[in-house]
This record gives structure tokens, sequence and C-alpha cells, in this order.
């Protein structure tokens, strides 16, 4: 990082404490910001009334809990990757 490079010694420690802490930050509102934004209820009711369906669910409620074990499952997943 061009900013790390340009630091003087005293001032990378910060630097990597500060990057260390802001980086969990930007993942953990990304999570919140997915869960927030994306409605599985709507989704699952815009599938059933366009035909949509996803084999081996039912349409309706049962489809909304799958797509929201899905989203949760994923971005759990982004929130602890790097």
């Amino acid at each position: 990082m061009w900013v790390r490079k340009r630091a003087r010694p005293h001032q990378q420690r910060l630097l990597d404490v500060l990057l260390a802490d802001l980086l969990p930050a930007h993942h953990l509102f990304a999570f919140f910001y997915v869960a927030i934004t994306f409605n599985p209820d709507e989704v699952a009711d815009n599938m059933k009334k366009y035909g949509g369906f996803i084999p081996g669910i039912r349409a309706g409620k049962p489809t909304a809990e799958y797509l929201n074990y899905i989203l949760t499952r994923i971005t759990w997943r982004g929130l602890y990757s790097d």
C-alpha cells in the first residue's frame, strides 16, 4: 500500500492497527447492508407471481425462508473471508 511505504516506522505501526480495525468494520457494514436491502419475502412473492420456483422448495413462505437461509450463509462466509 502506497501510504504504508511513505510512512515512518512509528507511523507504520499505527497504520497497521488502524487498517486491522477498519477492514472488519467494512465487512460488517456490507453484511448488514445486504440484510437490510434484500427482502426475501418480496423476492419469494415475485417469484410466485411470475411463475419462478426453486426446485424442491414450495412457493411462498418456504421459498422466503430458504432464500433468507442461503443469503445468511453467503454473507456470513463473505464476512469472515479475506
